[in-house]
This record gives C-alpha cells, structure tokens and sequence, in this order.
C-alpha cells in the first residue's frame, strides 16, 4: 500500500529525451527447452516491439541439436526459423520509418517550428503503423487465453498507444499548431525503436568447450560468457569450439550495459525495458542490480484451477512491492533488467576438462533466481520491483506440471 500511493509515473516525453542523449545497450536473452514454436514466437515478438533503441534479442536454444525424435525436430526446426521470420515481418515498417527519420532529423540539423505538411507526414505514419498493428492483431493465430493477451495487448494495446499519438498529430494540423523540428524527430525515434529487430539465436550445445549442464542458469551463463568477444569456429578432436579471434572474419559478439533474462514463455508489454532501463539510470540508483515487474498471470484462463493458480502468481507482484519497500526484495527469475557489471561483479570462474567455465548465475540449487539475489546482496548490489504490471506469464494448465512446477519452487527456495 505504502508503494502505491507513492510513485509518480514519469512522463513518456521525459523518458524520450533521455535516450535521445543516451541510449544504454540492452540484450535481451530468451533461454528455452523443448517449447512450442508458437509460445515462443509471442514472447519474441513482445520483446521485439519494445520501444528501446539498438535493441538485441538473442533466442538461447537448449534442445539437443539433432534430435531423433520427428516431434522434437519439428519443434526445433521451427523454433530455429523465428528469428528471421520476426526480423522479416518487421522489415516493411522499419524501413517506411528510417526514410522519414532521416527526413525529420535533416530538419531538426537547420532547427526552427516545423510546417504543417511536416507534421501531417508524421501522423500519417503514426496511422500506418497504427493500421499494421491491428492488421497483424485481426491475423494473429488464436488458440489459447495467452494467445488472446498477445493480440489484444501486446499487438493492439500498442497500436491504440500509437493512434493516439496520430490523432494528436491531426488536431495539431488543424489548429495549425506549431511544434518543435526536434519533437517530431524523437517521435519518429519511437517508431524506429518500436520496429528496429535485431534477432539472433544461440546454441551452446552446437559447441564442444561450453557447459552442457542441462538447466536454464548455465545456458545463460554460456552466452553472457562470450559476450563482448571476437571468436571463430574451430573443428577441434573434441569436436566444433569457440576461439577468440581478431581477423575482420571473427564472430563479434557484442557486450551491453544490461541483460534482459526472459522465459520463453512470459510477454512484456511496450514499455517495459525503456521504463525500467530509464529508472536504473537515474541518479542514485547505481547499485541496483536487478530491476523488474514479478510477472502476473495471463487473464482470461478457462480452466478454475488455473485461475486458482494465477492468483497465487499475481499475489506475488504485490507481496514483492512490500518486500522492496524493505528494501529486502529478490529476484523473480521469469523476467528481470540486469546490471552487466554486477554480473562480473559476482562470477565465479572454474576449470573443468580444462575449459575456462564462467557461472554468473549460480546452478547449485533448483531456482537460480533466489540464489543469485543472495550473491548480489553479498557483494554490496540491491533489487527492485518496479510497481507496474508489465510482464506476464504463461501457468501450468493442468494439475501435474503445476505441482512439479511449485514443488520445485518450494524446495528450492
């Protein structure tokens, strides 16, 4: 209670001038196992269109390389084509959107009040993209209430965002208002980040030298290791392994200020990453470690004891608004914002077969989220829930994979 009668939502004029100035690299990292194209393609697309610049989505794949299974290959198959699908459906708006940057900023260089037809260009394409949204939203495929939360607010909650702005462009045309050259440019910013994808995957089990321990903490631990770094494929004895490498051919793997953990199965909404991003850059708060929303559960489940579970599940948002009033939060391992420097603050680096293993995020206990917090916390770092819903999660739909699910929170903790 004390939370939420105290923050003041920052205005989103506030948070665009920020990273017109700054733009802090992000990565997002989605590790997965044996999911369901489909359930991941939800959750890459809501990472996607964030509205953050520069933005990398790296999908960490898990499953066995070259399965046997008919089943098992097809879910891979089709998990390993998402990236390109996603980087291709968004290319038509990133593209219209960079030509009428470039415009706008050539403007804003000469500086001064912008002309009607100026404005009116940009709200037709805060329109357009307004119109593609829902287009895509009215063909999304429908099979579940998780489907439905994708289309309806993801895909059609950033579309009424957008057309709202359109409108305001419109009014501004009629009245014949005059805006700034620069506003209009850090409007047409928002729709560059909103459509700019840039998705990759990522396979440590394609790789001879790297862990193959088979939980989620060392398929993160794997990547967050190479990144930052120059490397080359090398068929080795051993099998095909990584090498740090400086010829202009090398693999880079570039390093960020933070690192987005994701679940392949959880949704952000728009402004996740640029709100909670914003609040760690904000002075003072330079040894947040960790930042994030604890996830709340998909609305609209059909079954009662998925209702039942998802309350279980939306309790504990509002439980960790009281925790991080107390300054003794943790984290909530679905979805979290996370300082790269704390990271290397607490990595513990061994040598196993003679292969440098960085752990990052520690594997020794069933839910590596608690256990890292206690490591942060260790090293002098804090978290925090930032009091916002803007992340959701699939439940277990049926009472087995709900009790192995809990069990395993239970005895882990």
């Amino acid at each position: 209670l004390y939370r939420a009668t105290g923050p003041v939502r920052v205005p989103r004029a506030e948070i665009d001038v920020f990273m017109t100035k700054l733009r802090p690299p992000l990565t997002v990292l989605v590790p997965l196992y044996c999911e369901a194209p489909a359930v991941v393609r939800s959750t890459l697309l809501s990472a996607a269109l964030q509205e953050y610049p520069g933005m990398r989505i790296v999908l960490l794949l898990d499953d066995p390389p070259a399965p046997t299974d008919p089943a098992a290959l097809a879910s891979l198959t089709g998990c390993r084509a998402l990236p390109e699908e996603i980087n291709a459906l968004l290319r038509e708006p990133y593209d219209r959107f960079c030509a009428s940057l470039a415009t706008h900023e050539a403007a804003a260089l000469i500086g001064g009040p912008s002309s009607s037809e100026q404005v009116r260009a940009l709200a037709l394409d805060f329109a357009w993209a307004g119109q593609w949204l829902r287009e895509q939203a009215s063909v999304y495929p429908r099979t579940s209430h998780a489907d439905d939360f994708l289309a309806d607010e993801v895909l059609g909650g950033l579309a009424g965002d957008i057309e709202v702005t359109a409108r305001a462009l419109f009014a501004a045309v009629d009245q014949r208002a005059l805006m700034p050259v620069e506003r209009l440019s850090q409007l047409c910013r928002r729709l560059v980040w909103t459509f700019e994808a840039d998705i990759s995957s990522f396979e440590r089990k394609m790789y001879a030298h790297l862990p193959h321990d088979a939980n989620k903490a060392m398929n993160l631990n794997s990547y967050i290791g190479l990144m930052g770094r120059r490397v080359r494929q090398v068929q080795t004895r051993m099998g095909l392994v990584l090498r740090d490498a400086e010829d202009d051919d090398a693999i880079v793997i570039p390093d960020s200020d933070y690192v987005l953990t994701l679940d392949a199965d959880s949704v952000l909404l728009r402004e996740y990453c640029l709100r909670l991003v914003y609040h760690l850059e904000l002075p003072g708060n330079q040894r947040i470690a960790v930042i994030q929303t604890p996830y709340a559960a998909f609305r609209g489940a059909s079954t009662r004891l998925e209702r039942i579970a998802g309350a279980t599940t939306d309790i504990q948002h509002i439980v960790h608004q009281g925790l991080t009033y107390f300054g003794a939060t943790f984290w909530v391992g679905a979805n979290a914002v996370i300082r790269k420097v704390a990271l290397d603050d607490i990595v513990e680096v061994s040598f196993v077969g003679g292969q440098e293993i960085r752990r990052y995020v520690q594997d020794r206990t069933v839910i590596e989220d608690t256990e890292s917090s206690i490591d942060l916390i260790a090293a002098g770092w804090t978290l925090f829930n930032y009091p916002e819903r803007l992340s959701y999660s699939a439940t277990p739909p049926e009472l087995g994979s709900l009790a192995v699910q809990r069990a395993r929170w239970a005895n882990g903790g």
